[in-house]
């Protein structure tokens, strides 16, 4: 918000680049985790400014379609990450794993000094009155954590189900592939719907589907580890999918551009938060074993998230064709 999204963006990935050539030569395990304490600093400071910076050129109303791709390419890194991290340990070795972060950050880095163009005064001033304590901000924060919740404890519930049943590590990966490959499809699109229907029916429409697709894999006939659950496992793609674009979407409108960097930080931790919890729930629902039971009873309380707690939350969204309006520079929100 004070200076714009190019310059904490190529200062996040120099970070980023330099804690990764750290931990590919790390001689010792806390030298590696101190490698990614720094990775994740690293992150924490660019995936808000670069998130703020995709919306900057487009009106309130043409927002979506950016969001949308933006969307897309997170929901994707997000399963195909861990997917592509076990190939390259397999290969090549984990410290490629890290190897492979220096040209990729430097590549995003070439591409955010040939596309965005250098801020020429603070955006901000350390007095900025703009608050960002609004009901369609906290209500699209609480969705994204959902979202990532159930994003991540899903690939990691197929994950340990799988291979506990005989499933090689890249023959569980096939479901979180469909998965990513749905999202990749739909976030755009959801994007447009967004720009044309507004958050609100689109995000709820999100859950309903989102729940539906996670019931049908719960139901205690369904089979988990046979082709009966591509389709269901497509409907969840197709919730997932459907919720980026509206949630940061309806958040961003929701203040001037000017408070956008802070916005766009809070979505980002509601996620990551998320994905935490996810990834803790996977633990807690396997304490008694992998089984089949247990995974469909999961399944059950996903679902019930999705239906009884995502669709009536998202209706504190703004009801706004456009998703929100945006506040008026320079006053609380």
């Amino acid at each position: 918000d004070r200076y714009g999204g190019r310059l904490p963006v190529l200062w996040g990935l120099g970070l980023f680049a330099g804690a990764a050539v750290v931990g590919a030569l790390a001689p010792s395990f806390w030298m590696l985790v101190a490698s990614r304490v720094v990775q994740g600093l690293a992150a924490g400071l660019a995936s808000p400014a670069a998130l703020a910076g995709a919306v900057a050129p487009f009106r309130p109303e043409q927002r979506g379609v950016a969001l949308g791709v933006f969307g897309s390419a997170s929901g994707v890194a997000h399963l195909i990450g861990p997917f592509a991290g076990g190939a390259l340990t397999q290969g090549l070795g984990w410290r490629w794993n890290w190897w492979v972060l220096v040209p990729a950050s430097l590549l995003c880095g070439a591409g955010i000094v040939r596309t965005v163009a250098p801020t020429a005064r603070r955006l901000a001033t350390g007095a900025d009155p703009v608050r960002i304590s609004s009901r369609t901000v906290g209500v699209a924060a609480a969705c994204a954590g959902i979202s990532f919740t159930i994003l991540i404890g899903s690939f990691l519930l197929a994950q340990e189900y799988l291979q506990h049943h005989g499933f090689s590590p890249m023959a569980a990966a096939v479901p979180p592939t469909i998965l990513a490959a749905v999202i990749a499809v739909v976030a755009p699109r959801a994007g447009r719907l967004t720009d044309r229907r507004g958050s609100r029916p689109v995000l709820m429409a999100a859950f309903l589907v989102l729940g539906v697709g996670l019931g049908l894999l719960a139901l205690p006939v369904a089979s988990l580890t046979t082709l009966w659950a591509v389709p269901a496992v497509v409907l969840v793609g197709l919730g997932l999918g459907l919720m980026f674009a509206p949630t940061s979407r309806a958040a961003l409108n929701a203040v001037p551009e000017s408070a956008h960097g802070r916005v766009s930080a809070l979505l980002n931790a509601a996620r990551l938060v998320g994905a935490a919890i996810g990834s803790a729930l996977v633990g807690v629902a396997y304490l008694g074993g992998v089984t089949t039971g247990s995974t469909h009873r999961a399944l059950a309380v996903a679902a019930a998230v999705s239906l009884l707690i995502g669709v009536p939350l998202s209706r504190g969204i703004d009801p706004d064709r456009r998703g929100g309006r945006p506040a008026t520079e320079g006053a609380p929100s």
